[in-house]
């Protein structure tokens, strides 16, 4: 099993810090990575003072120095997704006028093919849409390729022979080294060191801010999981899923065990229709009711 998740908030569900990472070649970078991800979070490195940006790429920084100087970082890496949200409640209104609202900030820092979207849904489970989603980096992503082409790299597929002589390609596009290589389906990673420079852990992200008021219905979820998930589950059946539940749930965030049985639910269902569908992947899913 090379897939680990990590999930940490605090006492007053003020700050979450999460993560999924799906390893390859071994599952030493993403265990060692879910490890720093927890002792980041349980030493109090995740301050009120640090926007949530800003403890994702401080995460980033941490594991790019621990696996520059890891050997078993060198045949071995992961992906990574990891979410830095922070809540707080800004005061407002009159007398007669109460527009207390509540502020998230929410950081969504990745690397490799491990996917996160941010669903917003409606009263009542009345129609969803994705507010915004991770860009999976693959080595056929048109920036991608020309990276690595330009620093000698190569990406192709495999191949194999027909009954008639002629190669035939197959499987996904991977990065290969200069002097050849295994071939690896992802253009940036923890770890796999053996694919330098062409595979890099330099992060990409994304930021959001939600701001939702004391009587507003609607329902904010955000979802990560590694490949096993999104290669037979499509981001509408995802939405779906999301909307059935608000219906099922109508009272959704007035209990803390509620809303965490609903996250439960919700990732357990999305576990159990990938198997369903016989993905051929280890399957890791972290759900955040945001609000």
């Amino acid at each position: 099993m090379e897939d680990v998740v990590y999930v940490n908030v605090n006492n007053t569900q003020e700050h979450v810090v999460a993560g999924v990472f799906d390893g390859h070649g071994g599952d030493h970078v993403a265990v060692q990575a879910a490890e720093m991800l927890a002792a980041h979070a349980n030493t109090g490195a995740v301050l009120p003072s640090s926007s949530s940006s800003a403890v994702v790429s401080d995460l980033y920084q941490h594991w790019n120095q621990r696996f520059a100087k890891d050997d078993q970082a060198i045949p071995c890496g992961s992906t990574a997704t990891v979410c830095a949200m922070q809540k707080r409640v800004e005061q407002g209104g009159g007398q007669h006028v109460d527009t207390t609202v509540e502020v998230l900030d929410i950081a969504v820092g990745w690397v490799g093919d491990s996917q996160a979207i941010l669903v917003e849904t409606e009263e009542g489970g009345c129609g969803s849409t994705i507010l915004f989603k991770t860009i999976n980096h693959n080595p056929s992503h048109v920036d991608e390729q020309e990276r690595i082409e330009s620093m000698g790299g190569c990406v192709k597929r495999f191949e194999r022979y027909r009954d008639d002589g002629a190669t035939m390609p197959y499987g996904p596009w991977r990065v290969f080294t200069a002097c050849g290589s295994s071939g690896l389906a992802v253009s940036r990673a923890l770890g796999d060191r053996m694919y330098e420079p062409y595979v890099t852990a330099v992060h990409d992200e994304r930021q959001v801010t939600v701001t939702v008021a004391r009587d507003d219905k609607k329902k904010y979820t955000l979802v990560m999981a590694t490949d096993g998930i999104w290669d037979v589950l499509g981001e509408e059946e995802v939405v779906a899923m999301v909307d059935d539940l608000c219906r099922g749930f109508p009272g959704i965030g007035e209990e803390e065990d509620e809303e965490h049985c609903w996250s439960t639910v919700l990732a357990h269902q999305m576990g159990s229709s990938a198997l369903k569908k016989k993905t051929s992947d280890n399957c890791g899913v972290v759900v955040i009711h945001v609000s």
